[in-house]
């Protein structure tokens, strides 16, 4: 059966395949349903095989979106190129992805950490409307609601953000307006120097660009690093029960799927921890709750208490809202894991209190 995965995999470039899939004569869609079920627990040849196949096999995510991200990609004209299909007549494979790709693009911050990554892999550019809506207050400044979709534009184009303190953003004139152009290097750089000194909400829409840029650098990276099932066991707690909820994924790619699946189940955020190039990492996502959102208050609280973390030395980085909020360059698995606890106690509370969250008295009139 592995053969027909590959053979699928070859032609098709990817294995989101639905149940009904029949390769060859064989059930490739039931028996991939059927691994995607004891993912974890299925024979370790078995899954390392599935793994080099298709890393994202088993997805946290519908396979659907997997099957439109590879039809996507095979239309993906390279990097340093705009995801624009104007250079040639559109098939109707080529609308629905260019559609998808918009669509993505849009609710790209809404995405988990690793759908983003495989849209930057493809030149998909984030919106950043999401990280300057009012609701987060962002400082009326004109300069940063435009500099920021232009960082944004830069970093999917070329995959990092070394930006030059000389580049600038040009654009011809048309109906819409004269020509003109937009310091965008002089400007990074600025923000950048003056980071600490920004207002809160714009710190947090920028530090979720450079967070990408981080992840962007390290997405081709192969950083395996594997221990024995006796050293996960004997980890150590950080002496809250709130402990159990967080897994770690170091070297168990195919464990994110089950991860997101029990906390939706429990509707509550999803909590790991990863080793990563630059050391440990908290993570904690709230898509995986009915609210979703972290509403701006807490928000904030949270922000805050990683800024303070990172200005002290504990931690090299850490990004925030609307829906991740995660720390990293952390020493160790136990600083990472209390973080982890820490995050995901207080997003679940705030997250499970649906009559504070809408700004309601629990105090009957």
């Amino acid at each position: 059966m592995l053969d027909h995965a590959r053979l699928f995999a070859r032609t098709h470039g990817h294995l989101a395949v639905p149940t009904t899939t029949v390769v060859g004569g064989y059930a490739l869609g039931k028996w991939l349903s059927a691994c995607r079920t004891r993912a974890g627990s299925l024979d370790a040849e078995v899954q390392d095989t599935l793994d080099r196949i298709d890393r994202w096999w088993n997805p946290p995510w519908p396979p659907t979106w997997q099957a439109n991200y590879a039809l996507a990609k095979v239309r993906y004209p390279g990097r340093g190129q705009i995801w624009d299909l104007a250079t040639r007549a559109r098939s109707q494979h080529d609308r629905a992805a260019a559609h998808w790709v918009e669509k993505q693009e849009r609710e790209f911050f809404r995405l988990m950490p690793e759908q983003q990554d495989l849209l930057l892999q493809i030149g998909a550019q984030p919106d950043t409307k999401l990280l300057l809506q009012p609701g987060w207050d962002v400082g009326r400044r004109d300069d940063f609601a435009l500099g920021l979709p232009y960082a944004a534009r830069f970093l999917a184009e070329q995959g990092h953000l070394d930006i030059p303190a000389g580049h600038r953003v040009t654009w011809k004139g048309n109906t819409s307006g004269p020509a003109g152009s937009f310091p965008l290097g002089s400007w990074f750089h600025e923000r950048l120097a003056i980071l600490a000194t920004l207002p809160l909400a714009e710190r947090s829409a920028l530090n979720a660009l450079l967070e990408l840029a981080r992840r962007a650098a390290e997405f081709d990276r192969n950083l395996d690093i594997s221990r024995s099932p006796q050293a996960r066991r004997g980890r150590t707690r950080t002496g809250s029960d709130q402990a159990d909820v967080v897994a770690d994924l170091t070297g168990r790619p195919h464990a994110l799927a089950a991860t997101y699946r029990k906390a939706r189940r429990g509707n509550t955020p999803t909590a790991f921890v990863l080793q990563r190039a630059d050391g440990w990492s908290a993570r904690v996502d709230t898509s995986t709750t009915k609210l979703v959102v972290v509403r701006r208050e807490a928000a904030f609280t949270l922000q805050t208490m990683i800024e303070r973390a990172v200005r002290g030395g504990e931690a090299a980085w850490g990004s925030t809202g609307p829906v991740h909020f995660s720390i990293g360059g952390l020493p160790d698995e136990e600083t990472a894991r209390s973080w982890a606890v820490r995050l995901h106690g207080a997003t679940h509370k705030h997250l499970r209190d649906v009559i504070s969250y809408y700004g309601f008295s629990s105090r009957l009139v």
